[in-house]
């Protein structure tokens, strides 16, 4: 079996943060990681270290418009081997507010902070699929802000423009 490894990509300012931070005897989990753990300086509209088994995004896409998340997902599309997955953890609008008040809050105070916004599971299926990926589940949580994981394959049909 192969052991865990981890890539982390981010700014520079938060990759030194991070670093600083990153003190082996203050957390245990960094010491047990060290080996097996980077963090290093990119930007995810240009590229994303490849060859990863898995590739977690957890709370990005929600920050950026769609043109800006199909960006973002197309170059974890560039980057992942066919076996690869994809995880979003992200907040999922409900089909009616009354479902999940917390994601209606959350996708308000996205649309007046960033130019990000939640999305509705259809939206996310459009999404992954322009960027070239099947929709496997979404598997919800018991977050009362309505967040799930999403799971993601790239597809093995031909992306087509939009």
């Amino acid at each position: 079996m192969k052991a865990l490894e981890r890539t982390t990509i981010d700014e520079a300012r938060a990759v030194r943060i991070f670093r600083a931070l990153a003190n082996p005897a203050r957390y245990r989990i960094v010491e047990f990681l060290a080996d097996r753990s980077e963090c290093i300086v990119g930007d995810f509209f240009v590229a994303v270290p490849s060859g990863g088994d898995a590739y977690l995004l957890s709370r990005i896409i929600h920050d950026w418009d769609d043109a800006e998340a199909l960006q973002i997902l197309t170059r974890c599309h560039e980057a992942m081997d066919a076996g690869a997955i994809l995880l979003l953890v992200e907040s999922v609008l409900p089909t009616f507010a009354h479902e999940s008040p917390a994601a209606i809050r959350m996708d308000l105070h996205m649309l007046t902070m960033v130019p990000g916004r939640e999305r509705t599971a259809p939206e996310y299926a459009r999404l992954l699929s322009a960027a070239g990926f099947d929709l496997i589940r979404i598997v919800p949580t018991d977050s009362p802000s309505g967040i799930a994981i999403i799971e993601a394959k790239p597809s093995t049909e031909p992306r087509t423009p939009s």
